[in-house]
């Protein structure tokens, strides 16, 4: 604790307390250099937070035949779905025209009744590159490739997030204790 006092004494409170008195001392171009200090640090610690936690700065990476349990993105929502992975019920939402909670994933669709939200928590559903709930999240680095960025949710888990501009979609792995713990594939 005392060092983190120690960096914030040096870097705010002397700053703005020198500063104020060069500019009570009619020294204004010095009292402004030095009031400026603390003003460059806050502008290169949110510049930073921003690019870090921002998906306009990442690297497009190719989704286009991305898929969850041979599920894509636009496919029309048909009863193979209740066939193939049983009975669901509606949840309400703000995002999709529909959802529906299957045992096994979750999918959101849009007024034409096409998929745009496909989430899943289950182990045995893969995706295209054989990604699974479970897995490390380093297995998940090495078959998608270091163009993603962190995300944190609030009472969520950490995430990384892989962004394909061309085709819109993105996918988002949760994961905690470095374990990948749900999967998310979804239009931007």
């Amino acid at each position: 604790m005392g060092l983190l006092l120690a960096i914030f004494l040096l870097l705010f409170v002397l700053p703005i307390a020198s500063g104020i008195v060069l500019l009570i001392n009619s020294k204004r171009e010095l009292g402004i250099l030095i009031l400026s200090i603390p003003l460059l640090i806050i502008l290169c610690i949110v510049g930073w937070w921003t690019y870090e936690t921002n998906h306009h700065f990442v690297k497009s990476t190719s989704l286009e035949n991305e898929k969850l349990d041979q599920i894509s993105l636009n496919q029309p929502f048909t009863s193979e779905f209740i066939e193939k992975y049983g009975d669901y019920k509606n949840i309400d939402n703000v995002f999709y025209d529909k959802i529906r909670e299957f045992q096994q994933l979750m999918i959101g669709t849009n007024e034409e009744n096409e998929i745009i939200f496909i989430s899943t928590d289950n182990p045995q559903i893969k995706t295209t590159n054989n990604v699974t709930v479970g897995d490390p999240i380093e297995e998940v680095i090495g078959q998608y490739g270091k163009n993603y960025y962190k995300y944190r949710d609030m009472g969520m888990d950490d995430s990384i997030i892989y962004i394909d501009r061309k085709s819109k979609i993105h996918i988002q792995i949760y994961f905690r204790d470095e374990q990948v713990t749900e999967i998310v594939l979804q239009e931007m």
